[in-house]
């Protein structure tokens, strides 16, 4: 794992700032991605990314009340498992972040009980792709660097799935960093190249103009034309990423189908990134269609 975690002062600079530390042992401060304001791009960013992971039930304003307490009593993958079978459709915002903040402290201060997780996740497929869902960037960076070296050297036998997908996220979130990184560092005349080898089937150039037309970057730029349409180039392109993106805008926007159809792309390219966690292993593309089945009844 590089380590951009620990040494980016800035992440997206319209999101995120982080907070740089020299020592791996010095007390972690939280990464507080979404405790910046967002701009009206990055909402529905955040919105697309998240309507992958929630549920097709509504969070009732008492459910959502009582998940954000429960947050506070999440000490043992059982009382996690239980919070996700009770409240899946109340992972959103700061209940989200809660979550994420005491997944990766379980996994960074009790690595003891991986096995448990490992049979609960075996158990239930959909709860795996919650617990990987929050290794996220709105988590502590120094838990998710001891978490990355733990389950690289550290995993038992009886841990080894887990272990792997565990450390599959945290490295999607090294690349999603390294990415924003150059999108901030792109000038003019870089953007005008990379349209060029985008048009021409590119489609890791495709994709870097995705985002930065999606509005990160220093310029803040946001053209939605412009995003949708080198989305659309690299997707076209097999870009697993960029499809699994597709599936995520299409499902926001209620189209099942083609929701359905990118997602399917996606998982045969074994998409792997921070923001498709669960393409890997189908969970994605199983979610689509549970939302899809439910809305058809």
């Amino acid at each position: 794992m590089s380590r951009f975690f620990l040494r980016s002062a800035k992440l997206i600079s319209n999101n995120v700032m982080a907070i740089p530390r020299e020592s791996f042992a010095t007390d972690a401060v939280k990464h507080p991605v979404k405790a910046a304001a967002k701009t009206e791009a990055s909402e529905r960013w955040y919105a697309i990314l998240r309507s992958a992971g929630a549920s097709s039930t509504a969070c009732t304003q008492d459910q959502a009340t009582k998940a954000d307490e429960a947050t506070d009593a999440l000490n043992s993958w059982k009382t996690v498992h239980d919070f996700f079978k009770k409240y899946a459709q109340c992972d959103d915002g700061g209940i989200a972040e809660g979550v994420s903040d005491r997944v990766v402290t379980l996994l960074a201060k009790d690595w003891a009980h991986i096995a448990v997780l490992q049979k609960l996740t075996d158990a239930d497929q959909d709860f795996r792709g919650f617990v990987l869902r929050h290794i996220d960037m709105t988590a502590n960076y120094y838990d998710v660097e001891r978490i990355h070296v733990l389950a690289r050297h550290s995993c038992p036998k009886n841990a080894r799935r887990i272990c792997k997908d565990i450390k599959a996220q945290i490295d999607g979130l090294d690349r999603e960093v390294a990415l924003f990184h150059k999108i901030e560092k792109l000038t003019q005349q870089e953007v005008d190249a990379s349209a060029q080898k985008a048009e021409a089937g590119d489609k890791e150039s495709a994709y870097l103009l995705y985002y930065y037309y999606s509005g990160f970057g220093d310029n803040n730029v946001h053209d939605a034309n412009k995003s949708m349409k080198f989305l659309t180039l690299a997707a076209n392109n097999n870009h697993a990423a960029a499809q699994i993106d597709m599936a995520r805008r299409c499902l926001y926007n209620k189209q099942f189908d083609k929701a359905e159809e990118w997602a399917l792309k996606a998982k045969k390219n074994e998409c792997k990134s921070e923001m498709t966690a669960e393409c890997g292993t189908g969970l994605f593309l199983r979610k689509i269609q549970k939302i899809k089945k439910e809305a058809n009844q």
